[in-house]
């Protein structure tokens, strides 16, 4: 009843000077592809901010978008980075640093866009 389940474990086999991820750690080879999809899934939701700069860029108007939201964004991926920086995690650290860039630029095209700036034909 009380046996706790055991905790998940990776191959064993002898690490080799193959086995070290870009963080120069050691790790076995699951660890590399747990990497790769960490770094995959970061840049497929970093993408989603993408659209709204080029179309922000392109019309030059940003007054349908909101300013709270990419704040709120900022706050709670700046917490991400934090945590990604105390565990060494390079995904968490790496993509929370492009969306909080690519927020920041949101904001910043909400203000110069919206300060009455001419529109940009393109």
């Amino acid at each position: 009843m009380g046996s706790n389940p055991s905790p998940r474990t990776f191959p064993s086999r002898a690490p080799s000077a193959e086995d070290k991820s870009i963080t120069g750690k050691r790790v076995s080879p699951v660890m590399d592809q747990v990497m790769v999809i960490g770094l995959v899934a970061g840049f497929i939701t970093t993408l989603g901010y993408v659209p709204q700069i080029a179309k922000g860029y392109r019309t030059g108007r940003m007054d349908d978008v909101s300013v709270f939201m990419p704040l709120v964004l900022i706050a709670g991926m700046s917490l991400w980075l934090a945590y990604g920086v105390l565990l060494g995690d390079v995904p968490i650290m790496f993509w929370n640093g492009v969306s909080i860039a690519l927020n920041v630029a949101i904001i910043a095209m909400k203000f110069y866009y919206g300060r009455g700036a001419p529109p940009v034909t393109r």
